[in-house]
Order: structure tokens, then C-alpha cells, then sequence
């Protein structure tokens, strides 16, 4: 029986790889420069099979575990770690098909300057540029960006939502025709074909329009990545992609999947616009015997850590072998910390949650040789109904890893029929990701 074709993306950070592997600790060593993300978003490319590399982001250096820096700066958790932006134009130019995806928060940017920038973006890059459209959870951000506290998770998305509709009015404010360039009439822009926007509203006021032409693609493609109530409504209304965590199994992700493009439809959407990327923590084995080592103190303290900085929660003040207490709230990342209260009610304890989420041991378990974990992929879908998958290649995407994957996993999905083996030329990541065609190219 054929399997339902799927897409990749490609979650990556512009800061450290995975520096401390004991196997390569070269590994894009000089990363800051550049040059080893466009290297790798070369050979992504050249595998044919990612339609985008997506680049996480955070603006503070994280004190949420026991209120220091200190662990943050010694593990590179989530510092140092540089903005992605001014990344995209170097990677679109060394490359010509994949898709290359930003992180910038509502919570924090001016409407106006950030779709300035956006739209930039994306006439540099051709029209292949995203936006991960994120709300901050984190505190210490806050206090970078003259807020003395976070606003609440709900006005943190009446803001986002206020934002987008002044961003999508930017970005259409200049009709598609109204670059002319008529030396004959002594015209360049069309005056008639350029409006002020005048918005007034909560949290904004911007006259409007932008000073620049329209990109290819109009807007940049939008992501987003919130799980709860609130978030997948805002997906629903404005995304063209949704990054969602594989939270309860199957049943759970085939959950948020339906529920999103009901979401989707209510909103007038046509559901099929909104793709769902699952979050993929894939380990690569060499052979189906290969042992799975256990997990050391460091690579556990260090995945505690990385939950920490998500959650924006001091989580050292909970016992590693118990647990996580169902009743614990956070303003931080609803969908981080639902894995952790899944975890617990299935009785698995903190350390064993954490160890599994960071180590490729999630829900769908995607550990094994390629063959094996391209059959857990394939038969995922199947059951989900789609989209595709966000391969997490951070903390663990050393060369090593990197190789698995590429010239390992990517393959074996080709030789199946379920991922793309070419691009068509020419067009926008939107294009790219609303293509019905693309699993047999």
C-alpha cells in the first residue's frame, strides 16, 4: 500500500551546533560567521528533499534556572546565539529553491520596522523568506525590550493579533502593479496604486504604507508554533504553517492537526492552506542492534535546561525522580510543558520526560536505522493525515548526525515515494509549500 507523501523542514539555531559531541567538536565551530549555514543549507538542499530551514531564536541570556546566567553560558543553552535576519540573504543567495525561516516577536518589534525588514527579506531572498510569528514567553526578554514584566499570555496574543493585521496591511498597502517605471509619463511609482493604511488600534498607530516595492511572494510566509487554545486559534487565522509538538501519541497529534484546520475553517480558511509540521527529534543508528547508550548527569542536566528556558520556569525546584506536578503553571511555552504533564499522568518521572523529549526518545520514538524510523515516519502520517515534519537538528546536529539524516534518512523516504526528489524552478516558498504535485519531482 502507498504511503501519504509528507514534507520536511529543517529547525536549526544561528548560534552552537552540537559543540560538545564527543565524536566532532569542530563541528561549526566558527558558526558566527555564517559560513557553516550556508554550508549546510547547501547540502540540505542538495538532498532535494527540505522545502525550508527554520531558525529558532530568543533575545536574553535565560536566568530562569535558580535565577543565574551562569548555567545558561556554560551548556550555550540558548546563548550566545545571533539574529537570524540578516542570516537569510546570505543563505538565500547560496542557495535557489529551499526555503529559509526567521523567528522575531510581536511582544517586542515595532509593526512597522519588522515587516520593513520582512519585506526586504524577501525581495532579497526571491520570495523564498518565512517568519515565525512568536509572542516571547521568556521574563529576562521582557526585561531587554523596556517591559518591567511580561504581559499576560492572552494580551501577549490580542497584541499579536493586532500586529499581524497591521503587517498584512503594510505589505498589501503597494497594489502588485504599482512599480511602473514609465519613462515616457516621467513616472516610477504609480501614485494611485500606493495607499496610507491609517490604523489605529489598542496597541498601535501606523499611518503607513511602506517605503519599499512588494516582494514576490506579497508577504513572507507565516509560522507559528503555539499549541494552546489561544495559539491555535492565531495559527488558524494567520498561518501558513503551524509547528506543533508530538504531544499524546498519534491520537493527540492527529488531534491538533483536525483541530487546527476546523480552526482553519471557521476563520474562512481553506484548511488545506494551513500545513502542520510535527516536531522530530530523530537519532540515526547505525544498525538495529546498536545499544542506545544511557543518558549521562550532563546531557540530563543540560536537556533540564533547555525545558527551563522554554518554560521560563525554574525547574530545579522539582524532583527529578518524581513526577511533574500536574498543578504547575507558566506563562512560557503552553505546549512544553503540556509534554511534561502528559509525561506525568503516563507516571513517567521529570528526569525520565526531559531525558526522553532532548535524546530523539519522544512520543513517536524515532530512533532506530533509517529504514526503521522512515517506517515510524511513513506510518505517522498515514494515520495524522499530514503535513510533514520539523527535524530538530540543534543541540544533537553534529556532522555525524547531520550525515544520518541527510544521506541516511532522507533517501530512504525518497526511495518510498513520500518526499520530494527535485524543485521546480522559480518559485516562492509559498509556492513551494502549496505545491500537490512535489512528491513525485
Amino acid at each position: 500500500m502507498a504511503h501519504q507523501p509528507f514534507r520536511l523542514g529543517y529547525f536549526t539555531r544561528f548560534g552552537p551546533t552540537a559543540w560538545s559531541a564527543a565524536d566532532d567538536r569542530t563541528y561549526g565551530g566558527d558558526w558566527w560567521t555564517g559560513e557553516h549555514h550556508i554550508q549546510l543549507a547547501q547540502r540540505l538542499e542538495a538532498s532535494r528533499g527540505f522545502d525550508f530551514m527554520f531558525f529558532d531564536d530568543t533575545s536574553t541570556v535565560s536566568n530562569a534556572m535558580g535565577g543565574s546566567m551562569d548555567a545558561e553560558l556554560k551548556f550555550a543553552v540558548g546563548s550566545p546565539r545571533h539574529e537570524a535576519i540578516p542570516l537569510l540573504p546570505l543563505l538565500a543567495k547560496a542557495t535557489r529553491h529551499m526555503g529559509m525561516v526567521c523567528t522575531a516577536s510581536t511582544t517586542f518589534y515595532p509593526p512597522f520596522i519588522l515587516s520593513r525588514l520582512l519585506n526586504s527579506v524577501d525581495n532579497l531572498s526571491g520570495g523564498r523568506a518565512g517568519w515565525n510569528v512568536v509572542t516571547t514567553s521568556e521574563e529576562s526578554a521582557a526585561q531587554n525590550h523596556n517591559y518591567a514584566t511580561l504581559p499576560s499570555h492572552g494580551e501577549r496574543y490580542e497584541m499579536a493579533d493586532e500586529f499581524l493585521d497591521v503587517a498584512k496591511a503594510l505589505w498589501s498597502a503597494w497594489q502588485p502593479d504599482a512599480l511602473v517605471r514609465d519613462v515616457e509619463r516621467n513616472v516610477y511609482v504609480d501614485p494611485a496604486k500606493v495607499s496610507e493604511i491609517k490604523h489605529k488600534g489598542k496597541y498601535f498607530q501606523v499611518r503607513g504604507p511602506l517605503n519599499q516595492v512588494p516582494s514576490p511572494q506579497g508577504k513572507p510566509v507565516l509560522m507559528q508554533a503555539g499549541a494552546s487554545p489561544r495559539g491555535r486559534d492565531f495559527a488558524a487565522k494567520h498561518a501558513d504553517a503551524v509547528f506543533a509538538p508530538p504531544i499524546g501519541g498519534l491520537d493527540g497529534m492527529k488531534a491538533i492537526r483536525d483541530d487546527i484546520k476546523e480552526r482553519a475553517a471557521k476563520f474562512g480558511r481553506n484548511p488545506d492552506e494551513v500545513k502542520v509540521f510535527f516536531a522530530a527529534m530523530v537519532k540515526v543508528l547505525p544498525s538495529a542492534d546498536t545499544p542506545i547508550p544511557p543518558l549521562t548527569d550532563a546531557q540530563v542536566e543540560y536537556a533540564l535546561l533547555m525545558t527551563a528556558q522554554s518554560f521560563d520556569l525554574d525547574l530545579s525546584q522539582f524532583d527529578l525522580d518524581k513526577p511533574f506536578p500536574l498543578e504547575v503553571e507558566s506563562r512560557g511555552s503552553q505546549s512544553m510543558i503540556e509534554t511534561l504533564r502528559q509525561a506525568a499522568r503516563e507516571g513517567r518521572t521529570l528526569r525520565e520526560a526531559i531525558g526522553g523529549f532532548w535524546s530523539g526518545i519522544d512520543e513517536l520514538g524515532l530512533i532506530g536505522t533509517p529504514a526503521q524510523i522512515a517506517d515510524k515516519m511513513m506510518k505517522a502520517i498515514d494515520y495524522i493525515g499530514g503535513d510533514g515534519f520539523l527535524i530538530i537538528g540543534c543541540d544533537v546536529a553534529n556532522g555525524a548526525w547531520n550525515d544520518g539524516v541527510i544521506d541516511g534518512l532522507v533517501p530512504v523516504l525518497q526511495r518510498a515515494g513520500v518526499l520530494r526528489t527535485s524543485y521546480l524552478p522559480g518559485l516562492t516558498l509559498r509556492q513551494t509549500l502549496q505545491q500537490t504535485d512535489w512528491a513525485t519531482r
